[in-house]
């Protein structure tokens, strides 16, 4: 099913850097639900990383690591910025 508000974010990236665009296209995201989708994929997504990796006998999973949680460090940010403290099993252990 198609948003009411698609044709509107369409427009508005078309010339995202014009006024209060970005700020208009960012609000439409968050309440059609794209931000939630994406972040709870993203969730889902590092959580099943983690435990892959943490079967997986390599020699330096170090490096690894550091990569899987540099991919989700935005997400944790976004959380941080909104003052709220998600289900730490799902987040890096850095955070």
């Amino acid at each position: 099913m198609e948003h009411p508000e698609r044709g509107r974010l369409i427009e508005l990236c078309k010339n995202i850097s014009a006024g209060d665009a970005l700020q208009e296209a960012q609000g439409i995201l968050i309440r059609c639900g794209a931000v939630s989708y994406c972040v709870d994929a993203l969730l889902r997504k590092h959580q099943a990383a983690q435990t892959i990796l943490g079967k997986l006998t390599l020699s330096n999973k170090g490096l690894v690591t550091a990569l899987i949680d540099e991919l989700i460090a935005p997400v944790c940010k976004l959380f941080e910025t909104l003052g709220y403290t998600p289900n730490l099993t799902l987040l890096p252990r850095a955070y």
